[in-house]
């Protein structure tokens, strides 16, 4: 995994949400997010079996979620008991450049820029909300974290599209928690 672009990803991530600034460790990062049923976040560089399964052993306190960029399954597999696995979730990546917005016919966007975070919101006809999303600008770079339904299931409502904007999938993971219900906290990305 290109430590550097984990590194712009998580540094965004915390930009994002209001959460700590991430701490630097061997193995990756740590970030104080302070909300409930989502207290910690550490993000590995690497998906050493080891390494998961020291981590998973002795980071025991409900809240805690540890992102590594390996399969679901291998990450399931090298985790300590009283862990669980979180929908797949993956880092990706695209150049950013100025390109038109658009919403299907009958939907509203809506944009507001604050503390170096842009949120957009796309409304249904009816008020409800259809899509969400927003980026964050810190100093190493940007990281774009999105929400795509009200209930935080990652289908696809219709949402803004972008001509020429389509990102890549840089790499895929696993994402532990321990305790808490599966996508209990607000923020899961």
């Amino acid at each position: 995994m290109d430590t550097e672009l984990v590194r712009a990803w998580v540094e965004g991530w915390a930009v994002s949400r209001g959460a700590a600034p991430p701490a630097e460790r061997a193995w990756g990062l740590t970030t104080d997010v302070g909300v409930p049923g989502h207290v910690t976040r550490h993000v590995l560089y690497r998906a050493d079996e080891e390494l998961v399964r020291d981590l998973t052993a002795t980071n025991t306190a409900p809240g805690t979620w540890l992102k590594v960029f390996a399969p679901p399954e291998t990450v399931s597999a090298r985790a300590a008991p009283g862990w669980s696995l979180d929908v797949p979730c993956f880092l990706m990546s695209a150049p950013l450049r100025p390109a038109p917005v658009t919403v299907p016919d009958g939907y509203r966007l809506r944009t507001r820029a604050r503390g170096g975070v842009v949120r957009t919101v796309v409304l249904a006809a009816d008020g409800a909300l259809a899509a969400r999303g927003q980026i964050a600008f810190p100093a190493a770079g940007a990281a774009g974290i999105s929400r795509n339904r009200p209930d935080g299931r990652r289908e696809r409502p219709p949402r803004p599209s972008r001509p020429g904007g389509r990102d890549r999938r840089r790499a895929g993971g696993g994402r532990l928690r321990r305790g808490g219900r599966s996508g209990s906290h607000p923020g899961a990305a």
